[in-house]
């Protein structure tokens, strides 16, 4: 998480951004059936792509990975949608 975060100072000073640090915010990546599971902060990017179960699948050869301030992650995740998620793939 922390090296996706890499950002200017400048970004973070921007009243949206003021969540987004490594400690106020939880990462989650879509399965291949359209879950979600959340990657723990200081697992590797690779480690994650690598797991057998639950599998998470590399989208238009990118990798999708939401990161959602600790706050909002409740509702977010009821917002969340395992159809809405598979459906959007068809077009890829």
């Amino acid at each position: 998480m922390e090296q996706v975060l890499q950002r200017p100072d400048s970004f973070f000073e921007n009243p949206k951004h003021k969540d987004f640090t490594p400690k106020k915010l939880q990462a989650f990546m879509e399965t291949s059936t359209g879950g979600l599971i959340k990657v723990g902060k200081k697992v590797a990017l690779n480690e994650a792509l690598m797991s057998q179960k639950p599998k998470a699948p590399l989208f238009d050869h990118s990798l999708r990975i939401y990161f959602v301030p600790k706050d909002d992650v409740s509702g977010w995740i009821s917002t969340w949608s395992k159809e809405k998620a598979l459906s959007a793939r068809k077009g890829n």
